[in-house]
């Protein structure tokens, strides 16, 4: 009895070991929305969109004239992952309407104008741990000034859009969603007699929705 008994015990640790062996194999389950640990590399596709605060200024002829107000952005990237390195194309645009102009320290609020900045650029966007990332996109850019059903633009300048986000994944998808903060440098001349330089900076809070 005592042998039966020791036979069938080694019987059922020999059929229960394999599967805890294998068990012991798996990897752990990924939590949802986990966005470091995913598998790198591929199509990258992101649209953004943002609101915050804008403000353009020069001085013509010896006159400073500004121009400010809340803004809203839009943008979109498109490009290849490599790893936790992003290289993309990128266009953006960062517009406030009806904003605060001030000219020779007399402010008046226009209903009717409308100051744009876009750029067309290349961004840089590094993964780190826990889904943070930070992006730099140096950009060619033009600044617009739309009043009255009329739009003047300045000449192409040099500007720059920076970010710093946090992702997650929605689900267990490539479908990614983020939360992320843009500031905003340009500098643009305008063609006319005194040529001013216009120097734009912007800040702005928004969210993402990409496949990365």
């Amino acid at each position: 009895m005592n042998r039966f008994a020791a036979l069938l015990a080694a019987v059922a640790v020999a059929i229960a070991a394999p599967p805890a062996r294998a068990q012991e194999d798996m990897p752990p389950p990924m939590p949802e929305g986990q966005f470091y640990g995913r598998p790198h590399g591929g199509l990258f596709l992101q649209l953004d969109a943002a609101i915050g605060y804008m403000s353009t200024s020069s001085s013509a002829g010896g006159v400073d004239v500004s121009a400010a107000g809340f803004a809203g952005e839009l943008g979109a990237a498109v490009g290849v992952r490599l790893d936790d390195l992003v290289l993309a194309g990128q266009y953006w645009i960062l517009g406030s309407g009806s904003p605060t102009v001030t000219a020779g320290g007399v402010s008046s609020y226009n209903s009717g104008a409308a100051v744009y900045l876009s750029g067309v650029g290349f961004t840089f966007l590094f993964h780190f741990s826990d889904g943070w990332y930070m992006s730099a996109t140096p950009s060619i850019t033009r600044l617009s000034v739309a009043y009255n059903g009329q739009t003047e633009s300045s000449d192409q300048g040099f500007g720059a859009r920076f970010a710093i986000g946090n992702a997650s994944y929605l689900g267990r998808g490539p479908v990614t969603a983020s939360l992320a903060l843009y500031l905003y440098l340009s500098s643009n001349t305008t063609s006319g007699p005194y040529s001013p330089t216009w120097g734009t900076a912007g800040i702005a809070l928004g969210g993402t929705f990409g496949i990365n």
